[in-house]
């Protein structure tokens, strides 16, 4: 079955190239009629010409100027970034309310919008698989062209397993004038990196955009980095009704990873002399030295990986327009590195302190930890997308319809290299607390490969109709097809050339699911727009059958799975959104409230004794709701543009299903992990337009994080902190310009994110100096 399907979507990828190339031969002396100059917004298929400046969006298929929309978006435009010389993912999403970025390990990137976590990361409007298994390393910005937030019931439209909202990295486009600009940086922590990139017309009709950035530093804390990225794309329209682009992506990064500080306090922690209280439980040792690494020299994470996109279009009238949209991925994240943290003990009063457990004192050494848990493994994902989309405008009397139809696949094929032994003196070691120094190299060899394979497919349907001037609304249905399998491999001394497994050892889930999508918008004025919006999602469960387990229902009754089959049904729920547009000589603001609700999540309620084993009670009994509201403002007046966000999120664990084993669960209430309750930021930008200091420019920012919580019970967070950066620039005649950036300006002390109850400090001030030439 999923053999037939990828064959049938590269044969329509194939056909739409072939069919592509063989009409480019007509169109060597066509030229595309751009807008009259009179125009403020005009729609050609992705293209979109605001203010006489074309932006190409592919995050909306719709012909539709966004405030007539029941959508709520926010974005991070190219010129953002290079006002204040960002050119990493964790940086730019501070300035997107409601999205929270986490990086773990010295590179992994996860996001959680509007309080759900593990959300979808696309490129160019195109959904990565990937973001739905686990974090993932994402490689520089050099190339992108903007980042777009889809917030809300807006994000159903991407298909399963998105709740809060969608991630959009939006890459560079050709344009047809020639550009060129390279820049070279010196930071921190002997930090360098130079890019180049230009753009212009390649050949008859189609345009290029080719960029290359290199990049190398030491590190704060010693955690280094190498990076390397490649970019080249091609297009355009080859005759008045056919648009064709190529896009190649490459990237070779290189990380040191990050294991924190050692562990919080796991007990009070007593005075052996007098039984006095030294240290209370989850708190840390006092005067740790934030900029040292505690891992050994041997760790590392590698990634590397290529995509290749084709985009075709065809317009045949106004009423159906044709898009294919294929792109094939591949993915290598290669990962060895310490992990656990642990403090030397012994049953023996031989050491100053001790903590109780189970009644027994347990004598604890502060000055010496071990290095116990090393992990390693190897990811390789195999991916293939194609979206086939039929849109256009048709009038039922006087009521005009933009309607958008389309078929989507996705299919991942992801072994996984793990179960490793280790080799080496590095593997375990004891050294000092405050002074830690790595323990000599070791090495890996894979013991397992686990095999999985996900297919899903997406029928959908979306109408935007146009009742008059004031009032519009948007219906929306989707019909999707999930399956997925997975099985394992035992390894012959790391002997990583397997062979194929029979179908029949895979274990595999089929799911499937309709969503619903309805909104409406009321615009009372030409700068007002009021929408409201509402939709459903389902996310699939992946788990299968294991024999210790007992597993309950959504209702909190026992049932018997099929070994082999669906163990738990999807996650479903539903979420509401209700907003606010306002765009009015120079001031646009964008403000919402929303709703969110999720059934059938999973949960651990214990182990129990049956029949003389010891199993683990797993039941989709819990329930998630997270509400708040975000706003996005900004203002431009004469050289000056000042932005703003703030968002207030609320997640909370709801009430279990009443079942046999747990009868109340004492984390109800709580917030759910790594969800700042208060996020906002302050962005103010000025650049000089006339008199001596004529193309002189400056960018402040102040970001800032409430405290999270990183496990259920609430009782370990990261506190909250506030940070401000500032950067300085000005541009000769000559297309020389001059950068100078502070990051973290008043040099605050915050943890950024953990590892279990080890903390990893966020940077200390930091500099960066910026040549470019441009023109």
């Amino acid at each position: 079955m999923i053999t037939y399907f990828i064959r049938t979507t590269v044969a329509i990828t194939v056909m739409s190239a072939v069919s592509a190339i063989g009409s480019a031969a007509y169109a060597d002396n066509f030229v595309k009629v751009e807008p009259d100059d009179n125009d403020s917004i005009v729609t050609l298929l992705d293209f979109h010409v605001v203010g006489h400046k074309i932006k190409q969006t592919k995050m909306l298929p719709f012909d539709v100027d966004e405030k007539h929309l029941p959508i709520n978006m926010a974005k991070v435009d190219r010129k953002m970034l290079e006002n204040r010389d960002i050119n990493d993912i964790s940086s730019a999403t501070r300035f997107l309310p409601s999205v929270k970025n986490r990086t773990t390990y010295g590179g992994f990137q996860e996001f959680y919008i509007r309080g759900f976590s593990s959300q979808l990361v696309a490129t160019d409007g195109i959904a990565d698989q990937r973001s739905f298994i686990t974090s993932m390393p994402m490689h520089d910005l050099s190339n992108v062209e903007r980042i777009e937030l889809l917030r809300g019931p807006a994000s159903a439209l991407y298909g399963q397993s998105i709740v809060g909202g969608v991630i959009n990295i939006s890459r560079m486009q050709p344009t047809h004038e020639t550009h060129f600009r390279t820049k070279l940086s010196v930071d921190s922590w002997h930090s360098y990196s130079a890019f180049a990139g230009m753009s212009g017309k390649l050949i008859g009709p189609f345009n290029y955009y080719a960029s290359v950035n290199v990049g190398n530093s030491d590190g704060w804390r010693d955690n280094f980095e190498r990076r390397f990225t490649a970019y080249a794309t091609i297009s355009g329209w080859f005759t008045d009704k056919d648009y064709l682009q190529l896009i190649y992506d490459f990237s070779n990064d290189k990380y040191g990873t990050d294991t924190g500080l050692p562990p919080l306090m796991s007990h009070d922690i007593l005075n052996a002399s007098d039984g006095s209280l030294y240290l209370p439980a989850f708190s840390s040792l006092p005067d740790l030295p934030r900029k040292a690494r505690y891992n050994n020299n041997s760790d590392y994470l590698r990634n590397r990986t290529q995509d290749v996109e084709l985009r075709y279009e065809h317009i045949f009238n106004e009423a159906f327009k044709l898009r294919d949209i294929a792109m094939f991925r591949f993915d290598n994240i290669d990962y060895l590195s310490t992990e656990e943290l642990s403090y030397v003990t012994s049953e023996e009063p031989v050491y100053p302190y001790y903590y109780e457990n189970k009644g027994k004192k347990v004598y604890i050494n502060l000055d010496e930890l071990t290095n116990s848990y090393p992990l390693a493994f190897n990811h390789k994902a195999y991916s293939y997308h194609n979206q086939l989309e039929l849109s256009g405008k048709f009038n039922i009397g006087k009521v005009k319809n933009n309607y958008v139809a389309g078929w989507s696949v996705n299919y991942l094929h992801r072994p996984s290299f793990g179960g490793s032994k280790f080799f080496g003196p590095g593997k375990s070691y004891t050294f000092p607390t405050y002074d830690p120094y790595s323990g000599g190299s070791y090495w890996a060899q894979s013991g397992r490969v686990s095999i999985s394979d996900r297919m899903s497919q997406g029928v959908y349907i979306s109408d935007v109709v146009d009742v008059c001037r004031q009032f519009k609304f948007m219906l929306a249905g989707r019909y999707d097809y999930y399956k997925y399998r997975s099985t394992t491999v035992q390894l012959k001394d790391g002997d990583r050339n397997y062979e194929k497994p029979a179908s029949d050892a895979y274990k595999s889930i089929v799911n499937n699911a309709l969503s619903y999508r309805v909104g409406a918008v009321y615009e009372p004025t030409e700068a007002l727009s009021l929408f409201a919006s509402m939709g459903s999602f389902f996310k699939p469960n992946n788990t299968v059958y294991t024999d210790n387990y007992i597993y309950l229902d959504k209702n909190g009754q026992r049932y018997h799975p099929e070994d082999g089959g669906e163990v738990f049904a999807p996650e479903k729920g539903w979420q509401f959104e209700i907003g606010i547009k306002y765009d009015w000589k120079g001031l646009t603001l964008n403000g919402s409230y929303f709703y969110i609700h999720k059934d059938n999540v999973v949960t651990s309620l214990g182990n129990v004794e049956e029949d003389g084993v010891t199993k683990q009670v797993r039941g989709q009994v819990g329930r998630m709701h997270s509400q708040g509201f975000d706003i996005d403002l900004s203002y431009a007046i004469g050289d000056f543009l000042l932005g703003a966000g703030y968002a207030y999120t609320d997640p909370r664990v709801g009430k279990i299903a009443k079942n046999s084993y747990v009868e109340v669960n004492a984390d109800r209430g709580n917030r759910y992990t790594y969800i700042p309750k208060n996020q906002f930021f302050v962005t103010g930008d000025y650049e000089t337009s006339s008199g001596a200091l004529k193309r002189f420019g400056a960018s402040v920012s102040l970001t800032y994080q409430d405290r999270v919580y990183t496990n259920l019970t609430n009782n370990i967070s990261l506190d909250p902190y506030l940070l401000c950066d500032l950067s300085l620039r000005y541009k000769l005649k000559n297309g020389v310009g001059f950068m100078a950036t502070v990051n973290n300006l008043f040099n605050r002390h915050y943890n950024v994110s953990n590892l279990g109850t080890q903390m990893i400090p966020g940077q200390d001030i930091n500099y960066k100096l910026s040549v470019t030439y441009s023109f």
